[in-house]
């Protein structure tokens, strides 16, 4: 969380581990959602 009480999204690139994107966000991110990977999903069945 940053100092005005609010959180931001990072994206990381998965090889190099540089930074790809940041979003600041106008509220604090719960710590549960801190670290989760989300997977690319398939549309198939």
């Amino acid at each position: 969380m940053g100092p005005e009480g609010r959180s931001f999204l990072v994206v990381l690139d998965a090889t190099s581990w540089q930074e790809v994107a940041r979003a600041q966000l106008p509220f604090a991110v719960p710590y549960r959602f801190h670290g989760t990977f989300l997977p690319l999903l398939s549309s198939r069945s």
